[in-house]
């Protein structure tokens, strides 16, 4: 059920949507997520610094019960996060990206500066939200891309 010219991703892929510092911690959240029911598709290529990742357009794995996603990591809550604001439900979406909009992490902007050209007002409202948390380096460039885009 991909969508015609979607190109499938693996696990692997998925850790490549993440600097590569980042590998073990992607790989760790990966084991607790449940099998997706369609492999992710249409990865779209950003820079984080000086390194290329390649970000899902789309995911399809059920979420995680709050009690796993609470034995992670910081790190690992956060690229949950990352992967879940992915996902082919918009509700899903939103509530993940509550949780990264206002992260200091720069590998979490691509994610959420994607959402943003996604033109769903919920999804803008949250960013804009995450955005008005005490300013960090990476919510003021986020500040900028979302205000120009709305």
């Amino acid at each position: 059920m991909q969508q015609p010219g979607s190109i499938a991703m693996t696990d692997d892929d998925l850790v490549a949507a993440f600097p590569h510092q980042l590998a073990s911690d992607v790989r760790a959240v990966l084991s607790v997520m449940p099998e997706a029911r369609i492999a992710p598709v249409s990865p779209f290529s950003v820079y984080v610094g000086d390194e290329a990742v390649a970000i899902p357009y789309r995911i399809y794995q059920d979420e995680l019960p709050d009690d796993v996603v609470r034995a992670l990591t910081g790190a690992q809550q956060a690229i949950l996060h990352c992967l879940y604001s992915r996902h082919s439900d918009g509700l899903v979406r939103q509530r993940h990206l509550e949780q990264i909009a206002s992260s200091d992490e720069p590998w979490a902007v691509p994610f959420v500066v994607q959402l943003a050209g996604e033109y769903v007002l919920e999804i803008l409202e949250s960013i804009q939200h995450g955005l008005s948390d005490p300013p960090s380096k990476t919510s003021l460039h986020l500040a900028v891309i979302v205000r120009l885009r709305t």
